[in-house]
């Protein structure tokens, strides 16, 4: 597809996987959130780490979950950034990122999510922006698996079969007018697969 949500294999350290979820599009694309869904077999490979967590921390809007206010009349300021003297107000979170972190290891389902936190942002001063990826690709977020025993695991980037219902693998635009929007961009994880070789 040209136009699409893949895995990317980062690097491979001893039984550490790291996979970056990409977005490669065939023509511009304008969004402010995506969410994921990632099945895999929780006997052979455990979650090695996600975005709520460093060195993971990195997408398309910003590192996750920063800290960010009015540094006395200076606005969007890291809230780390602001010291001695001055006063930290209108704090805010964005971009906002959550998982099921280590819980997906129950049963090999991990659910994450991230979006601009476009009115708070407003508030403190930061100027909330769409995310355009212009034809080409983009790195929507790094994941760690790490293999635990001899086998191998699928890795799937999970299509909800039903396509009127949400919350499986999305890129999403908010729509001031109403709803947001599922742009409807596929997700192809390619037959991905994890082996545990000791």
């Amino acid at each position: 597809d040209p136009t699409a949500v893949y895995f990317a294999l980062n690097s491979i350290s001893g039984d550490l996987v790291l996979i970056d979820v990409m977005l490669r599009t065939g023509a511009p694309v304008t969004f402010d959130a995506f969410t994921l869904e990632i099945h895999y077999e929780p006997g052979l490979v455990h979650l090695g780490g996600d975005f709520t967590s460093s060195p993971f921390t990195g997408t398309p809007f910003g590192t996750c979950n920063q800290c960010v206010g009015l540094c006395d009349a200076n606005p969007c300021v890291k809230c780390g950034d602001c010291t001695g003297t001055a006063i930290l107000t209108k704090q805010t979170n964005s971009p906002l990122c959550g998982s099921n972190g280590p819980m997906a290891d129950g049963d090999g389902i991990l659910l994450l999510g991230a979006s601009i936190n476009g009115q708070s942002v407003t508030l403190s001063g930061c100027s909330p922006s769409l995310t355009t990826v212009l034809a080409g690709q983009v790195k929507l977020m790094t994941l760690g698996f790490l293999a635990t025993t001899l086998g191998t695991s699928r890795i799937q980037l999970f299509t909800n079969p039903i396509a009127s219902e949400h919350g499986d693998c999305e890129i999403l635009r908010s729509d001031p007018a109403g709803p947001v929007v599922d742009l409807g961009i596929p997700c192809r994880d390619g037959n991905a697969t994890i082996t545990g070789s000791q």
